[in-house]
């Protein structure tokens, strides 16, 4: 995988003088996707088969979604490089005399939201079967995509703060799970969550209707990791955090001097639409609910997981 990492690098136009940090940077989002996965595969215990393809081709999107019976992430490296050379371009950095802890978590972090979106599109079955495409103006697709961001920013939490391999997972991006980890945590998700949104401005098709606007999307992001710290009443006073992150990333762009092609960008993705907002509050959310029902009776993984989760509650009441 290393060598094929570096061919990708040098077609992709990363000077060799670069190669060593970003490969460094790389191999630590895989090893976070890679241990999710694990852990997922372990749930699973070999009753839906899953598989996650690591691919280092010439183009960004990740693709999820069943093939033959079988559940696949295929995931592009390509994303990883990419969002490096945006994070660079946008705070003026070089990777490889300056990637502070910080900033390394903060692309690991992102990289794992993103990570987190294929599977939940993986979890819900998001196909055919789900999505209806017989409703009007693609609302099915973004209904979807919207629950996929929302489900990613609750899965991130979970992965990263629960008990069954959130200290392996804060282990790799430098933090531990205590008083001084956690906070450091939830702000910089909370930075991920527009991070993501903005990387995905920057290399997609933005007219496509099949998905929310970018801010809209930071949103959706960010409130599924504000609804796991919720959920979890030792977590509910890192909020704030949370929403600091978020505003550090959007005031930054606010007021950052860059070049008139960036800053077009940069307003772009800042521009709020609250037609749009109305729309996901108004009728996606409704789209969601209804996609979550015929989710619960069709995706074989969510099946799987969800009589799981039910045997491990009976048993805990019976103890």
């Amino acid at each position: 995988m290393t060598n094929e990492i570096v061919e990708l690098l040098w077609k992709t136009g990363i000077k060799e003088s670069k190669h060593k940090a970003y490969t460094e940077v790389v191999d630590k989002c895989l090893e976070s996707i890679y241990k999710i996965k694990g852990l997922f595969d372990l749930k699973l215990a070999g009753e839906v088969e899953f598989q996650l393809n690591i691919k280092t081709e010439e183009f960004i999107s990740p693709e999820a979604g069943p093939m033959f019976g079988v559940s696949i992430i295929d995931f592009q490296v390509k994303l990883i490089i990419d969002l490096i050379k945006l994070y660079e371009s946008l705070y003026d950095f070089e990777v490889e005399s300056s990637l502070d802890p910080q900033r390394l978590r903060r692309i690991v972090l992102t990289v794992s939201l993103a990570f987190c979106h294929e599977l939940t599109h993986i979890l819900r079955g998001h196909d055919s079967t789900v999505v209806d495409a017989n409703l009007p103006d693609n609302r099915a697709a973004r209904a979807a995509e919207a629950d996929a961001d929302f489900l990613a920013g609750m899965q991130l939490h979970k992965w990263y703060t629960g008990q069954a391999i959130g200290t392996e997972l804060m282990e790799i991006i430098g933090l531990t799970k205590d008083m001084f980890g956690l906070p450091l945590f939830f702000k910089d998700a909370g930075f991920c969550s527009v991070l993501l949104a903005y990387f995905l401005h920057n290399n997609f098709n933005i007219d496509n209707n099949e998905y929310h606007m970018p801010n809209v999307r930071a949103n959706i992001l960010f409130a599924g990791i504000m609804n796991g710290a919720l959920s979890q009443p030792e977590h509910a006073h890192f909020v704030n955090l949370t929403m600091s992150g978020y505003k550090e990333l959007t005031n930054f762009m606010d007021k950052i001097k860059c070049d008139a092609a960036q800053l077009d960008i940069i307003n772009s993705f800042l521009d709020v639409c609250p037609k749009e907002e109305d729309e996901l509050l108004a009728q996606t959310s409704s789209d969601m609910d209804a996609q979550r029902k015929v989710a619960d009776k069709t995706s074989t993984i969510w099946k799987a997981l969800y009589s799981k989760a039910l045997k491990h509650n009976k048993k805990m009441n019976n103890d």
